[in-house]
């Protein structure tokens, strides 16, 4: 008999397959002394173990030959998934094109089509979704009308084949779109469609058979009335309509009538465009062939130049000018003619001429109009409609396929067109000034030696006008008040004066020729440079010269460019020997041994830095150069900037500032002894007579001394005759408003009168050109202002 000595059992572990418990079995000798009840407790022990390891196996442990296939089973299968792109497709439409876009997708999305609206991506491509294939029908259908709102319980879902052709689903679920054992790839796009009932289908079948509407409506009445009205006849159904096919009053037919009508509105649009583009070009030719028609009637119209007429300086546009004499009795239609040969003449032509304006339709005689002898007149064309139309007409219309058409505007509506002639600009400025008579605030008294203090005085009034006509007085000049016949002289020879001083004062630093801003707080403070910048602007407004001493540095600034600053445009010596030893070390050592050197001043401009190359070296030297011409003087710069925008002037000049800059800036231009002698015009007695055969003489003499001047042959400049006769040493930037003359002093006299007003030079009669000459220089050095009247 054997019996179970010792029982003993281990806890089974997840590797573990073999038999967990040990049983030892011993034979029961006779000796042996245990006891019966020692016996069932081992037993016990042991079928305790057995139980525990029965249910170990039962929970899924690998023992007892039980494999993990069977235990996963046990957990439950996996859930089976097909990830795909949805688009909702409305009935009657083509599949839109995915790469390309296109409106036809765009407005799928806006009637609410197309791919669900948490699913649209960025560049307008669906994002795939996940669907169950766990899903009933009604699962399915709810999942549906979740992600597309407007989809109707009754659907049906396509796949695209390899001919690009919408092929139905069967079975209509998620199912249909498994092959083989990859469930839960992303397989392209599946479209959603509503299905056509079955009436409508019907209908549709029998329009297909018949070939034709089954009343006797004509198909393109239907369309129209259905276009029209919105839906569709009801007693009408056209074969080659997509309606027939569908539902009324469902989403796709309401889809289908609004692409319908947007057609339709594009197709009119591009329709209108055309018939306006043809009228305007109708009318543009129509208008050459008027204008060329008036131009030549007009040249026809020119008759021969009279001996003893008045003279007449015509400037044109292009800035060429031509002189002729007219009978001032005569229409001024005469004049219209003269300036109708002129090649860029166009039908509509105005002139400008005693600060008003005359058109070429108006009517009257030359004296009527305010036209004198010797008076330049300004021409400008008008005609600019047509060219504002051609331009329009060069747009691009062929683009006809997009739903927004930008149209023409209307053909007869007025068309401004600003004119890029910096002449023409600064002409209406200068005829905004009221002529009417100045102001008390605008009456300036004027002292020859502080006429800087005297502006000062009057331009700061509180009533002063910029606009409105200046009347000077110099009371130094045996208080004569010629502002009260001014007629330009005065005031030429009171701004010259005054920029003369102006750039001269502690505001202005550098050469006479290329002055520089100067950083004065006193000057800052008093507001000195608003005031020297309205000097300026004032000067440029009311005829008068334009500084023609600023540097290229502070034009450019000004007028908006690049400055482009060198160590030239310092004008304190000390800083330029400084920054120049450092520009021309050639090596690093030498370049940091001179900004150790230079260190307090290089601290003072905020340019401290250490140099590891020659282009660094380069940069430090343009930082300094840059805050010491501009940087320290910003506040200045400002305050001048803010006096030279009186009346327009500096946007004047930052829109011409290529064509304005010699006004500012010293070009090295002088005027010349043929521009003098051009410029006056001689008053000459009858050919033949006695006072014709001095005069003669009296001319060459003139035109001898002109060229004497210029190789500065003479004690006096060109300058200075200038400003003798018409108050300022330069010709203004549009001319003169009268024509200088030149006549001769037959009743005595040995020196020169001038009168400032009237632009008149006269000449002393002598015998010999030394003693002529002697008188002349005499006479315009010794004059105490600008002439004698």
């Amino acid at each position: 008999m054997q019996l179970v000595k010792r029982i003993s059992h281990t806890r089974p572990t997840n590797s573990q397959h073999s038999q967990a418990i040990e049983m030892e079995f011993q034979p029961l000798s006779d000796s042996d002394t245990d006891s019966l009840d020692d016996f069932q407790a081992n037993l016990q022990v042991a079928l305790s173990g057995l139980e525990e390891l029965r249910k170990f196996q039962t929970r899924g442990g690998a023992a007892a030959g039980t494999s993990r296939r069977a235990a996963r089973k046990k957990r439950g299968p996996k859930m089976l998934k097909v990830t795909n792109k949805w688009y909702y497709l409305p009935a009657g439409s083509p599949v839109p094109n995915f790469k390309s876009g296109g409106t036809l997708l765009a407005a799928h999305r806006r009637e609410g089509y197309g791919f669900p609206s948490s699913h649209w991506g960025e560049n307008g491509v669906g994002l795939p979704l996940a669907m169950s294939l766990d899903m009933t029908d009604e699962e399915f259908t709810t999942r549906l009308q979740e992600l597309f709102p407007n989809l109707r319980g009754d659907f049906q879902c396509f796949k695209l084949n390899r001919q690009k052709e919408l092929v139905p689903l069967s079975p209509n679920n998620p199912s249909a779109l498994c092959k083989g054992k990859s469930k839960d790839r992303c397989r392209g796009i599946v479209f959603v469609k509503d299905k056509i009932p079955a009436q409508s289908a019907s209908t549709s079948e029998q329009a297909r058979t018949t070939g034709g509407p089954s009343s006797s409506t004509t198909p393109a009445s239907t369309s129209e009335q259905a276009r029209t009205t919105g839906g569709p006849s009801s007693s009408t159904t056209p074969a080659n309509s997509c309606d027939s096919f569908e539902e009324a009053g469902t989403p796709s037919v309401m889809f289908r009538r609004q692409l319908i009508r947007q057609q339709d509105q594009e197709f009119r649009e591009v329709l209108r465009a055309d018939r306006e583009r043809e009228e305007i070009e109708e009318a543009s030719a129509d208008r050459r062939r008027r204008r060329q028609q008036a131009l030549e009637r007009r040249r026809s119209g020119v008759s021969e130049e009279p001996a003893e007429g008045s003279l007449l300086r015509i400037r044109f546009p292009d800035g060429t000018s031509t002189t002729r004499r007219f009978d001032l009795r005569q229409s001024i239609q005469v004049v219209f003619n003269v300036i109708a040969l002129h090649p860029d003449a166009t039908g509509n032509i105005t002139i400008h001429a005693n600060d008003q304006n005359h058109r070429s339709d108006q009517t009257g005689s030359c004296e009527e109009h305010g036209l004198r002898d010797r008076m330049t007149v300004f021409v400008s064309w008008n005609d600019e409609q047509e060219a504002e139309t051609n331009m329009r007409l060069s747009g691009d219309l062929s683009d006809h396929s997009t739903s927004s058409i930008e149209l023409l505007p209307d053909a007869h509506q007025d068309v401004v067109e600003v004119n890029s002639d910096w002449k023409v600009d600064l002409m209406l400025i200068q005829t905004g000034v009221t002529r009417e008579g100045a102001p008390t605030a605008n009456c300036l008294n004027v002292t020859r030696d502080r006429v800087m203090e005297s502006a000062r005085r009057g331009f700061n009034r509180k009533n002063f006008a910029p606009m409105k006509t200046i009347n000077i007085v110099f009371v130094d000049s045996e208080e004569v008040g010629e502002g009260a016949v001014d007629n330009g002289g005065p005031t030429r020879e009171f701004f010259r004066l005054l920029l003369q001083e102006a750039t001269q004062s502690p505001v202005f630093k550098g050469p006479l020729d290329a002055r520089q801003l100067e950083m004065s707080t006193q000057a800052l403070s008093r507001g000195m440079y608003r005031d020297v910048g309205r000097f300026i602007a004032l000067s440029i407004v009311h005829g008068g010269p334009g500084p023609k001493c600023l540097s290229q540095a502070l034009y450019r600034k000004l007028t908006g460019q690049a400055p482009q600053c060198s160590i030239t445009d310092i004008c304190d010596e000390t800083v330029e020997i400084q920054l120049r030893q450092i520009s021309e070390a050639q090596s690093v050592e030498g370049v940091s041994e001179k900004i150790i050197q230079s260190q307090e001043l290089l601290s003072v401009l905020g340019c401290v830095r250490h140099v590891r190359t020659l282009e660094e070296r380069d940069d430090l030297i343009k930082s300094a150069v840059d805050y010491y011409v501009f940087g320290r003087l910003q506040l200045a710069l400002e305050q001048f900037m803010e006096g030279l925008s009186t009346a327009g002037i500096l946007e004047f000049m930052r829109n011409h500032h290529k064509e304005v800059q010699p006004l500012f800036v010293n070009d090295g231009v002088e005027l010349s002894s043929t521009t003098m002698q051009a410029l006056f015009m001689p008053v000459l007695s009858t050919a033949g007579s006695n006072k014709r055969t001095f005069e003669n003489r009296i001319l060459a003499y003139w035109r001898d001394w002109l060229i004497d001047i210029e190789e500065g042959e003479s004690e006096i400049t060109l300058g200075q005759l200038m400003s003798f006769v018409t108050g300022g040493d330069d010709l203004p930037p549009l001319g003169f408003t009268t024509s200088p003359s030149l006549e001769f002093l037959h009743e005595g006299g040995v020196f020169p009168t001038a009168n400032t007003c009237a632009l008149i030079i006269r000449l002393p009669i002598l015998a010999n050109f030394e003693e002529w000459t002697k008188k002349m220089e005499d006479g315009i050095i010794q004059s105490p202002s600008f002439g004698i009247a």
